[in-house]
């Protein structure tokens, strides 16, 4: 089961859109799969949606343009666990 990675920041360069790919990407993982979404904004406003379908999210800022987001796929989350998505500081990317 090898991890995943979806590099967005072309994508919105351009002007299209990256959530559909992400969310098929997403639909694609096991449980403990891992998906790496590089993106050029704070993915904030998707949180939520990621959380609702039992995503842990690990978000790490390389640079002005650059957030790496870490989703992990736990069958186990609920809506309301905490912390669903982690700030620290940690490298992982």
């Amino acid at each position: 089961m090898d991890d995943l990675t979806f590099d967005a920041r072309e994508r919105q360069r351009l002007g299209q859109e990256p959530c559909g790919p992400i969310m098929e990407a997403l639909a694609q993982l096991e449980p403990g799969q891992t998906l790496m979404v590089i993106n050029t904004f704070e993915t904030r406003p998707r949180e939520r949606v990621w959380e609702g379908r039992r995503y842990w999210a690990t978000v790490h800022q390389e640079g002005p343009e650059h957030f790496g987001v870490r989703l992990v796929k736990d069958p186990k989350l609920r809506p309301g666990d905490v912390p669903a998505v982690d700030r620290r500081d940690s490298r992982w990317i």
